[in-house]
């Protein structure tokens, strides 16, 4: 496949045009009845957003200031997923795995000028995205109990031009499912999904949920409950 993206951005007597081609390559294959891979690869881009442009200064407090960079250009993606499945009649299991490398990234930087540290952004080397994900699910008693398990690990790599910081993040997401009848019970939770871009670490949301419902062929009520074992819901970076 390929496509095509063009982007204009304006502001004062500055102006941006940019176009990011977009070639897509997919591969799949069954080996057997119970068995499909696939591999894929596609190159895609990003733009720097307006405020990322402006060269606006605005205070944060007495000892920092934000900058944007009118000089910022368009970045580059190329990325690479392979996503496989076994299955049979008591269980699966998937994976999914990903690499991505973003070709002269828009990530954040920070100097110091006349006393202060000015926080901005730049064109930075290169940055790396790597994330290995299977998925376990179960049925032992056929639709009446269907449990799944799915850990995910995931490593980033920011080479800014003055910077090189590395993170790895294991996270973790559960599903159970039981029905009898037109009764149904069901369950989750996830663990943080952390993610570093640049020189920021954002820490996305630990959530858990119950859910009780009755269900007929035209209709379904269901009560479902987010958080109830904490009293705390935060998300951070």
């Amino acid at each position: 496949g390929m496509g095509l993206t063009s982007t204009y951005n304006s502001q004062g007597k500055q102006s941006q045009e940019n176009y990011v081609v977009h070639p897509t390559l997919t591969v799949s294959c069954k080996p057997t009845s119970r068995m499909f891979m696939r591999y894929k690869f596609y190159v895609s881009g990003y733009s720097p957003s307006l405020s990322q442009l402006s060269d606006v200064v605005q205070g944060i407090d007495v000892y920092q200031s934000r900058r944007g960079n009118p000089n910022l250009k368009t970045t580059a993606c190329y990325s690479n997923t392979f996503d496989a499945n076994w299955k049979n009649s008591f269980m699966s299991v998937s994976l999914w795995a990903r690499y991505s490398y973003d070709h002269k990234p828009v990530m954040d930087e920070t100097v110091f000028e006349d006393g202060m540290f000015i926080r901005t952004f730049a064109n930075q080397k290169a940055f790396h995205s790597i994330t290995v994900n299977p998925t376990f699910q179960f049925s032992p008693l056929g639709e009446h109990l269907q449990m799944s398990f799915s850990p995910s690990f995931n490593r980033y790599i920011s080479h800014g031009n003055s910077y090189t910081h590395t993170y790895n993040n294991w996270s973790f997401e559960g599903d159970v499912m039981a029905t009898f009848g037109h009764w149904m019970a069901a369950g989750s939770f996830q663990t943080r999904y952390n993610r570093l871009m640049g020189e920021e670490i954002s820490y996305g949301e630990e959530m858990t949920m119950v859910r009780l419902g009755y269900t007929t062929k035209k209709w379904e009520a269901s009560l479902d409950v987010f958080m109830p074992f904490s009293k705390h819901y935060s998300v951070k970076s």
